[in-house]
């Protein structure tokens, strides 16, 4: 704990080319969550609780006494002194309480203190609370953050409340499928394990579908395996993609992890183990135990010293090379080990750089004393497969996700508007009633128009190549004529594909 990296000072000499691995479900969370917003603030009456709103126009009041109200926070006065600006004021609340974190309550009061005051270094004083607050600002935003001297308060003093937290309690359970009995004393390597038929790949997930299986692998081990509604044996004692709540709490008792009654989490002496009731799946995940301890303090002691992030992500990724998320560019790197329970996240625009730590890492919690480390209230396996839950049941409702349907699969798919991204996995497509394999086409395809021409082909150009046509039942994808320059389906009319307004394609499928 201590000092943050100030991630800043090598962006200038940062040449890296910009990987991003957008992961679905992250887009779909993402994208329910800002509707969901937009739906409430639109619902905001004028004399709401601002401090429970994401934003608002502060131009709309006339004092910074007026302003502050809205957080139940007593305007007391105002002057500059050594071109800072000190703000008295009575909060309502201290930074915790009952050992409750105000961390957003204070934040959005700097926020919009800041946007008020036109973005001019500034203090909130608070002597009957011994809170002070002093804010830094550059560029139209908030810079620097310091809470009684802390530039880190929150993140050193939650990290130390979250390292006390007990241990996750143990569930016994014995597993009786086959294939998942293999994998497991196969280490949870795919080699010489056969499932069956691979029909498809997407997400990083091998699909074998007829099996009812899908496994996604990170490094040279699996990290997650699926059954679906196809898969017609006992999972665990007793307990298949048929069981309903009930069956499960009957013979594992209460959950250690829910999400209402949509899905259920038990962590096992080698393993989690989760119940998806929305999308009649059961999924698992491997407990990794930490190697070589260590060296991971050793790399981190090193880039607290030479504040290098880059050579850190590189050491890192050189000690474990089972990371499943490793996106970068100049001045951002998110490195996340979900299995282990590690997590780098850096930016020039965060106020919370660092190494984080989270509740299902297996080695030493003392590592939280290190500086620019910080210990999360998080599991990042359970956020994962809550992700990977939501993801798959958005889908399978059919829900409006900014893609294009047939009446039989959505397309969530990478047009042009993203052709500055680089490496970005392929457009994806998912049956909507599960009768077909998912599926996806090749990393980094960016297609620039689109047109249904039946339930299951998607007729699509890709401009300075071509035109083709992708059947979403039979994964086959070809290509129907060679185009240079833009190209812009405008419509299908007698079995011909009418681009750029006046040039024509035949259609031929076979």
């Amino acid at each position: 704990m201590g000092k943050k990296v100030d991630y800043r000072t090598n962006s200038k000499n940062r040449k890296i080319l910009k990987v991003v691995l957008v992961v679905l479900f992250l887009i779909i969370v993402s994208y329910l969550l800002i509707r969901s917003i937009i739906n409430a603030y639109k619902s905001l009456p004028k004399n709401v609780d601002a401090s429970k709103s994401m934003h608002f126009n502060v131009s709309d009041y006339n004092s910074l006494e007026e302003l502050l109200s809205n957080y139940n926070c007593s305007f007391v006065r105002k002057k500059v002194d050594s071109n800072i600006i000190k703000i008295y004021v009575m909060f309502d609340r201290s930074l915790y309480t009952d050992s409750k974190s105000n961390e957003d309550y204070f934040f959005k009061i700097a926020r919009v203190v800041a946007d008020f005051e036109n973005y001019v270094d500034f203090e909130l004083i608070d002597n009957a609370r011994n809170i002070d607050i002093l804010v830094l600002c550059e560029n139209k935003k908030i810079a620097q953050y310091t809470i009684n001297g802390d530039d880190n308060y929150y993140l050193n003093h939650n990290s130390e409340i979250n390292s006390k937290k007990e241990t996750t309690k143990i569930t016994n359970f014995n597993i009786k499928s086959e294939e998942l009995v293999k994998l497991i004393n196969n280490n949870w390597s795919d080699n010489d394990i056969n499932f069956g038929t691979r029909e498809s790949t997407c997400n990083g997930y091998n699909i074998y579908f007829d099996e009812g299986i899908k496994y996604k692998k990170v490094g040279r081990q699996v990290f997650n395996i699926v059954f679906t509604e196809k898969y017609k044996n006992e999972i665990v004692e007793g307990l298949s993609v048929f069981s309903n709540s009930k069956d499960v709490e009957s013979i594992l008792g209460t959950p250690t992890y829910q999400h209402e009654q949509d899905l259920y989490g038990y962590v096992g002496k080698n393993n989690y183990l989760f119940f998806d009731f929305i999308n009649k799946q059961v999924s698992i995940y491997p407990i990794k135990e930490l190697q070589d301890e260590e060296k991971f303090i050793e790399i981190i002691n090193q880039m607290n010293n030479s504040s290098d992030v880059k050579e850190f992500a590189s050491n890192l990724t050189d000690l474990w090379n089972d990371y499943d998320i490793y996106n970068y560019d100049s001045n951002y790197v998110n490195l996340q080990y979900t299995l282990y329970g590690i997590s780098l996240n850096i930016s020039s625009n965060s106020l919370k750089n660092g190494i984080y730590i989270y509740q299902n890492y297996k080695g030493d919690r003392d590592i939280v004393n290190l500086d620019n480390v910080y210990m999360s209230d998080k599991n990042l396996i359970v956020d994962e497969e809550y992700k990977r839950s939501i993801g798959e049941s958005v889908i399978a409702d059919g829900d409006d996700v900014g893609s294009t349907f047939s009446s039989k699969f959505v397309l969530i798919g990478r047009t042009s508007l993203n052709v500055n991204e680089k490496g970005i996995k392929g457009p994806t497509f998912y049956s909507l009633d599960g009768e077909y394999p998912d599926s996806e086409l090749d990393r980094g395809t960016i297609i620039s128009s689109y047109w249904w021409y039946d339930d299951f082909n998607l007729i699509y150009s890709i401009d300075n190549d071509g035109i083709y046509v992708y059947n979403c039942a039979t994964r086959q994808n070809s290509k129907l004529s060679n185009i240079e320059g833009n190209i812009n389906i405008n419509s299908i009319q007698d079995n011909k594909i009418i681009y750029n307004d006046i040039q024509e394609v035949k259609i031929i499928i076979n």
